[in-house]
């Protein structure tokens, strides 16, 4: 799974949710994430704000605000009272606008990563921030081991409970260096873990098990 694919995905959500795709543009959508947890994630996570705003936008004045005519019919909230009704409105929306806001705001995240047994040499720092709806990775390593034929290190995204997302894969020059820039879906700020894998068969859903870097995020 690319990055790019995930960047595709990731700004579609939004308008694929509200109906507002074309059909082949849903359709590519649904394909994506039949086979992509992590965007899958995110999409419930956008249900479940858009869900509390039209909550939020359902609210009515109590009825102890409003007047009757001696008919019995309502009336239109008198000046004073409609002021009171449509402050209540806001400050309840602008109170759970800020909140979803903050949780929906995802700060800068940095880790150091440590060599192993694998790579004693091999050194790095990583820094993940926002990136309109998914995140940027700034990756830079060195005295990592030169790779042969076909391989690449791959860069791993890691929950508590095990479940990893790649960032994807990248080589290095012949001292081990690189600095390189990958994008990954938002979702990746909750897996506080990093790791960074010597790779062999390109496709393989699973990392090896050679990991040569590892770190965990801290807020920045």
């Amino acid at each position: 799974m690319t990055g790019g694919a995930h960047e595709r995905t990731g700004e579609r959500l939004g308008p694929y949710l509200l109906g507002q795709l074309e059909p082949g543009e849903r359709a590519e959508v649904e394909e994506h994430l039949r086979g992509c947890p992590a965007c899958r994630e995110e999409l419930r996570g956008l249900r479940v704000a858009h869900e509390a705003l039209l909550s939020a936008a359902a609210l009515r004045p109590p009825e102890t605000i409003r007047e009757r005519l001696p008919d019995g019919r309502s009336t239109l909230f008198n000046r004073p009272a409609l002021a009171a009704a449509l402050l209540a409105v806001l400050v309840v929306a602008g109170a759970l606008y800020a909140a979803l806001h903050r949780a929906d705001t995802a700060e800068a995240m940095t880790a150091t990563l440590s060599p192993t047994g694998l790579a004693p040499e091999a050194r790095g720092e990583l820094r993940m921030e926002e990136a309109g709806s998914n995140m940027r990775v700034r990756l830079e390593v060195s005295g990592l081991p030169p790779l042969g034929r076909g391989e690449y290190y791959e860069l791993w995204f890691v929950r508590e409970d095990g479940r990893r997302i790649s960032c994807g894969g990248f080589t290095v020059d012949e001292a081990g260096r690189a600095s390189v820039i990958m994008n990954a879906p938002r979702v990746a700020y909750g897996y506080r873990r990093v790791g960074v894998t010597r790779e062999h068969s390109p496709g393989d859903p699973e990392p090896s098990p050679e990991r040569v870097l590892q770190g965990r995020l801290h807020e920045s």
